[in-house]
């Protein structure tokens, strides 16, 4: 019973982070109309070809007074604004440190976060769909969608750690340790 149980729980979060989904949610979890209505995942098949999109939760839930102005966006424009921004947003050093430095980091510190994010930034366009996902995971608190626009709101202390982390995991003696 204990197996089965176990089992049970990993399937629900193996599905529920979709981890193993052939075209991974980006954004699940993460998306927000402007009222704070989560849009959730949601997909149709016409024609034999699979439509993703992002739906409001007030609308699947009937609540459709309570939902913002965009209750249903195509998943692959949503998820390619984000993706695009924050590549923009990796390659923009001024604006960079602006949000992850601190007051008591070092030059060398400094120097380690611009790099960490020029890596990012040039590796951006090859990386597979699940190392964007944990990236995104890490850095984004949300995605608030509007009718002309979508607000972005990142973590500084994860952009920072993520940054951190590749820079570190980068060095010589880092590499030496792995292997």
């Amino acid at each position: 019973w204990d197996r089965v149980q176990k089992m049970l729980s990993d399937n629900a979060a193996t599905q529920r982070s979709g981890s193993n989904a052939k075209e991974p949610s980006l954004l699940a979890g993460l998306v927000f109309d402007e009222r704070g209505n989560h849009l959730s995942p949601a997909h149709t098949v016409k024609s034999g070809r699979r439509y993703r999109y992002y739906v409001s939760q007030a609308v699947l839930q009937y609540r459709h007074g309570e939902a913002g102005s965009v209750t249903r966006i195509p998943a692959h424009d949503l998820e390619a604004a984000v993706s695009d921004r924050l590549h923009a947003f990796l390659k923009a050093p001024s604006a960079l440190m602006d949000c992850v430095c601190q007051t008591d980091d070092n030059a060398p510190t400094h120097q380690a976060l611009l790099d960490a994010a020029r890596e990012r930034a040039e590796a951006w366009p090859e990386l597979q769909p699940s190392e964007k996902r944990a990236f995104v995971r890490a850095v984004m608190v949300r995605a608030t969608v509007e009718q002309e626009t979508i607000v972005l709101t990142l973590s500084r202390q994860g952009l920072r750690g993520a940054l951190l982390e590749a820079a570190t995991s980068d060095r010589p003696e880092a590499r030496r340790r792995k292997n």
